[in-house]
C-alpha cells in the first residue's frame, strides 16, 4: 500500500507541474492558432466549418492560414485540436460576459489551447510515467523520464500553444501504452 500512495503522489506531483507550467507559458494568438480557434467559433457561433467571419476580428483578418473553396474560407489544418476544444470552449462562453468580444476571444482562446494541448501534454506525461513503471523503472525514474519529456523536450512549447502536436503525441503514446499492456 505504501508503494501505491507513492506512485499516486509522483503521479499528482507531475500532472500538478505540467499543468501548471503548460497554464502559465500560454503563447497566445497566432496565424496556426487563429485559424484552428476560428473553426471552434465558427462550429459553435454559426454552426457550419466555414469561418468567413471568425478569421476576422474589427474587419480585419487574424490569420492568413485559409482554405478557400467557392468563395469561401476554411481552416486549412487538421481538425483535430479544435475538435478537442468545442466542448471546453462551450462551456466557458456561458460564464464569459462577451464571448464575441476582444477580452472574451482572447479568454476563450486561452481555454481551448488548455483543451487542446495543455491537457494532452499532462495526460502524456501521465502515460509516460505509467509505461515507464511498466517497463521496470523505479518510481524516481519514472516520474524523472516523464518531467523531462514534459519541460526539457519541445512538447512543452506544444503544450502551450494551439497546434495538433499536443494531440497526436498524446495519441501515439496511448497506442504505445495500450500495446505494452
Amino acid at each position: 500500500m505504501p508503494q501505491l500512495v507513492a506512485g499516486v503522489q509522483r503521479a499528482l506531483a507531475i500532472v500538478g507541474v505540467l499543468t501548471l507550467s503548460c497554464a502559465w507559458f500560454y503563447q497566445g494568438g497566432g496565424w496556426n492558432q487563429n485559424t484552428r480557434f476560428a473553426m471552434v467559433r465558427s462550429i459553435l457561433e454559426q454552426g457550419t466549418l466555414r469561418i468567413d467571419d471568425t478569421a476576422r476580428f474589427d474587419g480585419r483578418p487574424v490569420t492568413g492560414d485559409l482554405a478557400s473553396h467557392d468563395g469561401h474560407s476554411y481552416c486549412d489544418k487538421a481538425p483535430g485540436a479544435s475538435f478537442a476544444a468545442l466542448l471546453p470552449v462551450a462551456v466557458a462562453a456561458t460564464f464569459v460576459d462577451a464571448p464575441s468580444s476582444r477580452r472574451g476571444i482572447a479568454l476563450l482562446s486561452y481555454v481551448a489551447t488548455l483543451a487542446a494541448a495543455g491537457l494532452p501534454t499532462v495526460l502524456t506525461g501521465l502515460l509516460l510515467f505509467h509505461v515507464a513503471l511498466s517497463l521496470g523503472c523505479s518510481r524516481h525514474g519514472a516520474a524523472f523520464a516523464s518531467l523531462a519529456w514534459g519541460l526539457g523536450t519541445p512538447a512543452w512549447a506544444y503544450g502551450t500553444v494551439m497546434y495538433g502536436h499536443a494531440l497526436a503525441g498524446c495519441c501515439l503514446m496511448a497506442a504505445f501504452a495500450a500495446a505494452v499492456a
